[in-house]
């Protein structure tokens, strides 16, 4: 028999559980015209927002950069563009394959009054319209297990960055999962993946990437850090 608190736990487990499969739904590569970005941002507003400031204070700790260039791959409306932006001196584009998360994007970016430092660009990670070593600081959070050749995006990315730059890319919510838990029963989830991690080592190799850290773990997520010799 379960106790109605403990059903009643395991339904909050269930329901968080459902959400975080439907962001991963709406989150397709195609970005197309079954990408519905508004019921997208809706749900990330409502459950999520509160992790990106964290976010992205722990990838300006961590990598030391606060000036120059930065790329915000698959930015989508611009949540961790926004946050890097307020807490540091960086020019970023915030860069998406879906031109209705784009336009949403300068909406959120105007709002703001940051229109003179974030550059909302429809572009594609394979194939991206910047000039090679061009980029002190390439982040993302959630685009990598979309990205359809990650041999091709990692060497893309490897291309862009500058000497001395860094990428800090991958899935979950770093630091900021604390933030989203602490009045939630989030903690025996763990969010589903499309790839695998041989097939992160192999594509990082392939791009002829040799300086990166891979971090792995179970609720802060999968990331991928990456400094350009």
């Amino acid at each position: 028999m379960i106790h109605s608190k403990t059903r009643n736990n395991l339904n909050r487990v269930l329901m968080l559980t459902v959400i975080f499969f439907l962001v991963l739904c709406l989150c397709k590569e195609s970005r197309g015209s079954d990408f519905n970005v508004h019921e997208y941002d809706k749900i990330f507003r409502s459950k999520f927002l509160p992790a990106f400031p964290v976010l992205a204070k722990e990838i300006i700790d961590y990598t030391k950069i606060s000036k120059g260039t930065c790329v915000d791959i698959g930015c989508g409306p611009g949540y961790l563009a926004l946050e890097v932006a307020k807490i540091s001196d960086l020019k970023i584009y915030a860069l998406d394959i879906s031109e209705p998360a784009i336009e949403l994007a300068k909406q959120y970016i105007e709002k703001e009054g940051l229109a003179n430092r974030i550059i909302p660009i429809v572009g594609d990670v394979h194939k991206m319209p910047f000039e090679d070593n061009s980029v002190e600081l390439v982040v993302s959070r959630g685009s990598l297990p979309f990205w359809k050749d990650k041999t091709t995006a990692f060497r893309e990315i490897n291309r862009i960055l500058k000497s001395g730059g860094m990428a800090y890319i991958g899935c979950g919510f770093g630091a900021g999962y604390v933030k989203i838990t602490e009045d939630r029963e989030l903690k025996d989830r763990k969010p589903p993946k499309k790839f695998t991690h041989d097939e992160i080592l192999k594509a990082l190799i392939g791009a002829g990437i040799t300086e990166y850290t891979v971090v792995d773990d179970y609720h802060r997520g999968y990331w991928i850090i990456i400094r350009k010799l």
